[in-house]
């Protein structure tokens, strides 16, 4: 599996902020204002964002999807549907993107299983012609931004913790991508706050899952989910290093809020 090694500085006083399934164009306004108000509080040069997957939701290009089955069989539903919803969702994080890059002067953009799987299933069924029109990397400009990326299902390093978006769901499912990765690692995806630690040669690991930055389920955004219980919560998490060991907090959002160790109080706008 592909492994991309972030370089680190010599008393690297840099703060990662990962935050993964944003889900546009379902986002979070509040926890999107908490996660650009944290970072206004750390110095600009050592502010740092890692999108770790699933920025876009892109739920119209799924076979399940209410209108999905009448407009893939019409003669023109790539250009009257498909593509005009693509672009509205690109549009939005185009704009998402020139807000977040006055903030953090370095971003890294993780594909997620969203951006990935999703549209590779879609662009099967339409004309080499149009998958042009659907290349995410292209359409948020992220060469121009001098954004990095890295794919879905490969690692970006950073010290001694890998960051993945996570493919894995189900019992044990930390442990799983613990076991996969063979290290300290963190995934997004499950859209909850998690840590379980591990003993392997007489050392400790640790398997992160971080919140979402997506609103949570409800019976009118969530239909798919049928009213079941869940541990979504809200939130990200931000990692430090120190000869190349990581040192990580999640920060969980509760009713639009953010309380900090340092006391400061951040409310969504």
């Amino acid at each position: 599996m592909k492994v991309n090694t972030l370089k680190l500085l010599e008393h690297d006083r840099r703060v990662f902020f990962i935050a993964g399934d944003w889900h546009l164009p379902e986002e979070d306004p509040a926890a999107v204002s908490i996660l650009i108000q944290h970072a206004k509080l750390i110095p600009f040069d050592d502010r740092y964002l890692i999108i770790n997957g699933d920025l876009l939701d892109l739920a119209f290009l799924m076979r399940k999807h209410s209108l999905f089955n009448m407009w893939i069989s019409h003669g023109k539903g790539v250009d009257e549907y498909f593509l005009v919803e693509f672009n509205k969702v690109i549009d939005r994080a185009n704009k998402l993107l020139d807000e977040l890059a006055k903030v953090f002067p370095s971003i890294i953009f993780g594909f997620g299983n969203h951006e990935t799987k999703r549209v590779h299933e879609f662009l099967e069924l339409i004309s080499q012609d149009c998958r042009h029109n659907f290349d995410i990397s292209v359409r948020l400009h992220l060469k121009e931004r001098g954004i990095f990326s890295f794919p879905y299902n490969t690692y970006l390093d950073i010290g001694d913790l890998a960051i993945t978006h996570g493919q894995l769901c189900g019992a044990n499912v930390l442990a799983k991508h613990f076991h996969q990765c063979g290290k300290s690692v963190l995934v997004s995806h499950l859209h909850t706050a998690m840590t379980h630690s591990f003993e392997a040669r007489e050392r400790t690991y640790h398997a992160y899952s971080t919140g979402a930055m997506c609103k949570m389920p409800s019976a009118e955004s969530a239909k798919y989910m049928e009213w079941r219980d869940n541990r979504w919560c809200s939130g990200y998490v931000t990692v430090m290093t120190n000869s190349g060991a990581h040192f990580l907090n999640h920060h969980t959002i509760i009713d639009g809020c953010l309380k900090l160790s340092t006391g400061e109080v951040l409310y969504g706008k």
